[in-house]
Parts: C-alpha cells; structure tokens; sequence
C-alpha cells in the first residue's frame, strides 16, 4: 500500500492534473510547461544536492566496487531496447529509450527504502545510477536530435532566433 501511495502521489495524480488542466484550457497548459518544467527540475536538483553530500564516501566505495559498469550498461541496454521496441515514430522510440534507461527514481527509492530501511547504500545506487544514467543519456538524446533534424534545417541552438515552440509540440515530448 505504500509504494501505490507513493506511485499514485508522485506519478498517477500529477499526469491527470497535467491531462486535465491541457483538457480545459490548453493555452494555459502551454504557457506554464515550460516555468513548470524549469521548476521541477531545480527542485529536483535541489533534493539531489544534500543526498549527494552526505552519500559522497559511499559513491566511491561503489566506484571502487565496479558498480558503475554495472549501471552504465543499464542505461545503455535500456536506452538500446526502449529503442528499438520504440516504433517507427521517431519520437516515441525516443521517449521509451529515455523512460526505460532511467525508470521512475522517486519509486525505486520509496521502494527500497520500504523493503531495505536500513541499508542506505541501496538508495544511494539509485541516485547514482540516476546521475549516470543522465550522462550517459546525453549522447543518445544528441544522436536522435540531429537525425530527428530535417536535412538542410538549422538546428535550433544554432539559429540565430530559434522560434518557439508550438502549443502542441510542447506536448509531444
């Protein structure tokens, strides 16, 4: 019960707030994705930050255990199977790649901290694989940008005043 308290708080509630608001008022949803976005992001990084330095003499006892071989090559057969099992649209076979090679961190240390509380090095891999599952991401997600890219078109970073984003393809993401 409370790992389907914490999948319903942290996944299932925020995606049917975020389905209704674009159902009832779609412009609305397109302005504040992106400030929502941002948000999350810094508050994420924010909660990372104090784990990262009470956790950093176990990292790298897991360093010296190899555990980061074992991560990376997570990331890299999730990435190449939420890719390949992706479909022939391009950007869904991105977005499984991605969901499959991270997973849902938040659930994964409730979880562990249910089944393992006192073993704190169980939630720290996970942080960790969070971290290089991000960097190790970082290639795949330029790859696909630059052949998602329509031959002859700027990328976008490189146009001198990129547009923004439409409404709807804020969504395809």
């Amino acid at each position: 019960m409370q790992v389907a308290q914490t999948v319903l708080v942290s996944v299932v509630v925020p995606l049917v707030l975020g389905y209704a608001v674009r159902a009832k008022a779609p412009n609305l949803a397109a302005e504040i994705a992106d400030p929502i976005n941002k948000f999350s992001l810094a508050l994420l990084i924010l909660a990372f930050l104090p784990i990262l330095y009470l956790s950093r003499h176990t990292i790298w006892d897991l360093v010296g255990r190899r555990v980061i071989i074992a991560l990376v090559l997570f990331t890299v057969v999730g990435l190449t199977v939420g890719h390949l099992l992706g479909g022939p649209d391009p950007h869904n076979r991105r977005i499984l790649a991605l969901a499959t090679a991270t997973r849902h961190p938040g659930v994964a240390m409730a979880i562990s901290a249910l089944n393992f509380p006192d073993q704190r090095a169980a939630q720290i891999v996970i942080v960790y694989h969070l971290i290089l599952g991000t960097i190790v991401s970082i290639p795949y997600v330029k790859w696909q940008a630059r052949s998602m890219q329509q031959p002859g078109e700027t990328p976008p970073h490189e146009a001198p005043h990129a547009a923004e984003p439409r409404s709807e393809e804020l969504w395809e993401y």
